[in-house]
Order: C-alpha cells, then sequence, then structure tokens
C-alpha cells in the first residue's frame, strides 16, 4: 500500500512538471505537442529525456525531471527558415525563464528530425526542474 501511495505521488509530480512546462510554452502563444505523431509545426516538442528523473541528493526528496524540448520549425520539402527556428527557440528560452525551480534550457544546433515518416528543420533542447516528487 505504501509504494502505491509513493508511486501516484511520483507519477503526479512528473505530470505536473510536463503540464507545467507546456503551460508555460502555451502561454508564450506556441503550440505544445506531447505525441511525435500529432505536431503541427510551428510547435514545441516536450518529450522526457535520459535520464528522465533521478534523485537531486541522498537526505531530499527532491528529484531532477528533465524534459527533451524539440522546436520544430517546419517540414524542410517546404518553405521554412533558419530565422523561423531562431524565433521559435527565443521564444521557449523566455517561456521556461518565467518558471522557478527550472533550469535554462540548453539547445543543440539546429538539423533535421524525422517525426512520423516525414522530415523537419527542428533544435533540440534539454530543460532540467528541481522539485518534490
Amino acid at each position: 500500500m505504501v509504494r502505491r501511495a509513493w508511486d501516484r505521488l511520483t507519477v503526479s509530480g512528473i505530470t505536473a512538471s510536463r503540464l507545467a512546462l507546456g503551460a508555460a510554452l502555451e502561454a508564450a502563444d506556441l503550440r505544445v505537442a506531447y505525441d511525435p505523431g500529432r505536431i503541427t509545426p510551428p510547435a514545441v516538442l516536450v518529450a522526457p529525456v535520459d535520464p528522465w528523473v533521478s534523485p537531486s541528493g541522498l537526505a531530499t526528496v527532491s528529484r531532477s525531471i528533465r524534459w527533451r524540448l524539440v522546436a520544430v520549425a517546419g517540414r524542410v520539402d517546404v518553405e521554412v527558415t533558419l530565422e523561423d527556428l531562431e524565433d521559435l527557440v527565443a521564444a521557449a528560452l523566455v517561456a521556461v525563464h518565467t518558471l522557478k525551480g527550472w533550469g535554462t534550457p540548453t539547445w543543440d544546433a539546429p538539423g533535421t528530425v524525422d517525426l512520423g515518416g516525414a522530415q523537419y528543420l527542428a533544435a533540440i533542447g534539454r530543460v532540467e526542474h528541481m522539485t518534490e516528487v
């Protein structure tokens, strides 16, 4: 019984973290997706990244939760520019900056990602949230 209660608490903390991130991105007028097969660019895909959840220290109940942000400007087979992607990443940076307890995202260089069988111009970022779960 105690194990199930802990499991529910952990899952709800992880879900709350994901939803807080999504809400901040949406408040910045960004389209947010949680499923790579259902993304409509321009948008930011929010997904777990390894390591997803890890302890922050031995004597606390705090956990570090990490999310991958995939800023997707558009399909590469239609007109999409690097400037479109830069604007998307800049807006995501500002959105995450409004969250308390969150780190600053780091971003990889622009490239292409395959989502649902199509190639998109994108940049992949990672952000960390320190919270009690």
